[in-house]
């Protein structure tokens, strides 16, 4: 538990400094939907990326893959 205290506050101390660093710059700092944008270009990349390498004839194909993200953290156990 010690560790996730201590990783939550690292990971706040650095939301804080970056936040910081915007307004400094100018720069305006990222929403919750940005993030959600950045998981589905990231998603669409790998895509990409899978079908060059398949039609490259080094990768599986990208049909039989998923490279869909979850919107809800899949159950374990």
């Amino acid at each position: 538990m010690i560790v996730c205290v201590q990783r939550l506050d690292k990971a706040m101390d650095l939301i804080q400094k970056d936040d910081e660093a915007r307004d400094i710059l100018g720069l305006p700092k990222p929403t919750l939907l940005d993030f959600e944008e950045i998981t589905v270009k990231n998603t669409m990349l790998k895509r990409e990326m899978a079908a060059v390498l398949f039609s490259l004839g080094i990768g599986d194909n990208p049909d039989t893959n998923s490279y869909v993200t979850a919107k809800q953290p899949a159950k374990r156990g």
